[in-house]
């Protein structure tokens, strides 16, 4: 089954990655996670490939506790999708959820690991930034960046031409297994699609010490 999320602020309901049912969340829940992540502006630095997110373009997919939250990059458009050399596309935080590469989960260091306060409780949000290359064929490619300059995925990109209000759609489509596809449409030029897993339930990392703040919804 597979859930276009044509929406703002759309979000994703997955029962065990076996049903699926839509969901919308208000478009200021979605805001008010962008906003916790954003609180401390280190969390949305250091990227491996410098970013400029749209905090007001927020997407939130969720489920339960587990959930994903993409922060457009601030100029992307079709056009700049063009451009020479490797144009930032997304910041793309994950709860719960692992991407995953030669069928494998990627490993935790793969990530940049952020600790926030949820309902007075610490939790662990993984985040990474997502890039836009040219392919020695001439094609382009999807490339997803840890904190290092160098890609910890690639996936290739197909070209898919059509009106899009907002610069990221994002569709899921369960695989079975406990995994799924992410599908995501950028600036109605290109799609790519990125395969992940539910993630192993982890301790609280309450002895990493959670950073003060509010309560976004996953």
């Amino acid at each position: 089954m597979i859930l276009r999320l044509n929406a703002l602020v759309p979000a994703l309901l997955l029962a065990g990655l076996a049903a699926a049912q839509d969901l919308q969340a208000p478009r200021a829940e979605a805001l008010r996670i962008a906003a916790e992540a954003a609180a401390d502006p280190a969390n949305l630095a250091g990227t491996g490939i410098p970013t400029d997110p749209d905090l007001k373009q927020a997407v939130v997919l969720r489920e339960g506790d587990r959930g994903v939250l993409v922060l457009p990059e601030t100029r992307l458009s079709a056009s700049s999708l063009e451009a020479a050399g490797t144009v930032p596309v997304a910041q793309v935080w994950l709860r719960g959820l692992d991407l995953v590469r030669d069928g494998l989960p990627l490993p935790v260091e793969s990530y940049r690991t952020v600790t926030l306060a949820v309902n007075g409780k610490p939790v662990e949000l993984r985040r990474c930034s997502l890039g836009v290359r040219q392919r020695s064929d001439g094609g382009r490619e999807l490339a997803v960046f840890g904190d290092a300059a160098e890609p910890v995925l690639v996936a290739p990109l197909t070209v898919q031409r059509a009106d899009q209000a907002q610069p990221i759609l994002i569709s899921a489509e369960d695989a079975g297994g406990g995994g799924g596809v992410l599908r995501l449409r950028l600036a109605g030029a290109y799609e790519a699609e990125l395969s992940f897993t539910l993630a192993a339930r982890n301790p609280s990392p309450a002895a990493a010490g959670a950073k003060p703040a509010g309560a976004p919804a996953f």
